[in-house]
């Protein structure tokens, strides 16, 4: 039941950060572990870089990247949630890991 509960109060947490605002500030404030700038980028061009990437990525790896990077969770905590395996999960955050760099044209 607690799986459960967890995933959907995930999905219903994404809904949230629908607003181009809030997803740039969210990136910053719990993502900081994928999306740290490596170029010096000002504080409005970082957050407008951020909401790009966030927007343009599928609510698959949004999600996972929230468990992984917003919650901490472990590879093996993430596919019990969300029922993938453990592989599964390793190879989505490495897509999406490509994605992000991808998206950042490499300054992230």
């Amino acid at each position: 039941m607690s799986t459960w509960l967890y995933s959907v109060a995930t999905h219903q947490a994404l809904k949230r950060m629908s607003k181009q605002s809030r997803r740039a500030s969210l990136w910053r404030e719990n993502l900081g572990e994928l999306v740290a700038p490596r170029a010096q980028l000002s504080s409005q061009e970082s957050a407008t870089m951020l909401a790009e990437i966030w927007s343009a990525l599928p609510e698959e790896l949004l999600e996972l990247a929230m468990y992984r990077h917003g919650d901490g969770m472990s590879h093996e905590e993430i596919a019990e949630v969300t029922g993938m395996s453990r592989r599964t999960v390793g190879n989505r955050l490495d897509e999406l890991h490509r994605r992000v760099q991808k998206l950042s044209g490499g300054s992230l």
